[in-house]
């Protein structure tokens, strides 16, 4: 925006058209109106006559991004990990998941979030090199803004030993 809004050279004579580019999200964070306007000042720093302002419409403005209430998985069942998502926002919500930080995977499309209640998501897990299951989350708003999140499980134990400590007499040798 810096050059968009920067001193211009003109003449009298020739007239060249500019514009400027304002991302609201980077200047005004956070922000949801339904009654926003822009007021713009032209200045030619000229010593007489010199500003030009004008004021646009009512509209809505929102730079909120949507809220990740929830973001955990549960691999406890062997057939299929299951994600569980809330999140909360004044518009509709969609989600990707992606097991790459990239979100380029084929799998890794956006889906709609259908429901107020939690989102239970059926996803196959992949390990990296460490052996840590990790899944990407990214959720958008109706108008774009994003929150993302990154999912890390606990690696799978190497070795571990097993003991049935249920009957406390076997494996005892009694002396009388």
């Amino acid at each position: 925006m810096a050059g968009d809004v920067a001193n211009k050279v003109v003449d009298g004579t020739n007239y060249t058209t500019y514009s400027a580019t304002w991302t609201a999200v980077t200047t005004v964070p956070n922000i949801t109106s339904s009654n926003a306007k822009i007021r713009v000042t032209a200045n030619d720093n000229e010593a007489a006559n010199n500003t030009g302002v004008a004021t646009s419409g009512t509209y809505s403005l929102d730079t909120t991004p949507p809220t990740i209430d929830t973001f955990n998985f549960d691999s406890s069942n062997v057939a299929q990990d299951v994600i569980n998502l809330t999140t909360t926002d004044t518009s509709a919500l969609q989600y990707r998941l992606c097991n790459a930080a990239d979100f380029l995977a084929p799998e890794c499309a956006w889906t709609s979030i259908t429901s107020a209640s939690p989102t239970v998501i059926n996803w196959t897990l992949v390990s990296d090199a460490n052996g840590n299951d990790t899944v990407y989350l990214e959720v958008r708003d109706a108008v774009g803004n994003t929150t993302t999140r990154t999912g890390v499980g606990p690696a799978m134990p190497g070795s571990f030993s097993f003991k049935d400590v249920s009957n406390t007499n076997i494996g005892c040798t009694q002396s009388s």
